[in-house]
């Protein structure tokens, strides 16, 4: 047993010196065990190589812990005291961060290193989700009119880029929220069921109900409509880009614009101010 745990943390040190990790330091760390994880994967996208982590309840309950403790600190994310991320904590969350690294090699080699069986293969798919065979220009569908006394609140959400296979710019997208006042809800929903079905996806082989917004005479265009949410509670509609966003938003109700953005970090959220002018 002594023989075979030094042959284990040899290989550890091994891995660690080869992929370029180090000892944590002083830094708040959280140590990443096999038991915070059902599995781990290796997806490449655009040029970057990331290991993604899959959590257990136990993985979710200990990582929520640690970043509400240190919330708005700089911590360590660790494997035996091995640095895997160095990194800000914006905001509280569940979601152990996934780890860059030069290659699917190396990135193998250390998932390997830390829990060998858990490795699995990547449940996404090679290349980005599937975008519509249309531009969003072209797209025919019926127009929901909502006015400024329609809207509850806007919000405002920047992501990282899941969704284009080309790199979108900044490499994030933007996701503009708008939160339906009292009763609008359900108008909203039975407008939906009474509209046509849009074949959607690259082979128009997806079908949805999918309705635009007008705002003010103005038809809102979604950069991407496969991936727009419709409930009775509200509407999601992604942009591309943050002048995209902010002209929808400015479309839909200037004195109702939001003062903030939500962007999405490796460890949390952070809240920044903003100005829709």
């Amino acid at each position: 047993m002594k023989l075979r745990f030094s042959v284990y943390i040899l290989l550890i040190v091994a891995v660690a010196i080869a992929v370029g990790f180090k000892s944590a330091g002083a830094q708040a760390q959280f140590d990443v065990s096999c038991s915070h994880l059902k599995k781990m994967y290796v997806y490449e996208l655009r040029g970057q190589t990331k290991l993604n982590f899959v959590e257990t309840s136990k993985g979710k309950e200990d990582f929520w812990r640690f970043t509400s403790a240190h919330t708005h600190q700089d911590v360590a994310i660790t494997f035996d005291n091995n640095v895997l991320l160095e990194d800000r904590v914006y905001s509280p969350t569940e979601s152990i961060p996934s780890i860059p690294f030069p290659n699917r090699d190396a990135a193998e080699q250390a998932a390997r290193s830390m829990c060998p069986a858990l490795l699995t293969e990547s449940p996404l798919p090679p290349a980005k989700p599937p975008l519509p065979v249309k531009s969003p220009e072209s797209i025919e569908s019926p127009e929901f009119p909502l006015s400024c006394d329609a809207i509850a609140s806007i919000e405002i959400f920047k992501q990282k880029d899941r969704i284009w296979r080309d790199d979108s710019g900044d490499g994030y997208y933007y996701l503009v929220v708008i939160t339906f006042d009292e009763n609008v809800g359900k108008r909203f929903m039975r407008f939906i069921e009474s509209s046509p079905v849009q074949w959607l996806g690259e082979d128009a082989d997806i079908p949805r109900k999918y309705v635009q917004i007008q705002a003010n005479g103005t038809r809102l265009i979604s950069d991407a409509p496969m991936y727009d949410g419709f409930s009775e509670e509200r509407v999601i509609l992604v942009r591309r880009t943050r002048t995209g966003a902010f002209g929808t938003i400015r479309a839909l109700c200037h004195d109702k614009a939001p003062t903030v953005m939500h962007v999405e970090h490796a460890i949390g959220v952070e809240t920044v101010p903003i100005s829709v002018q």
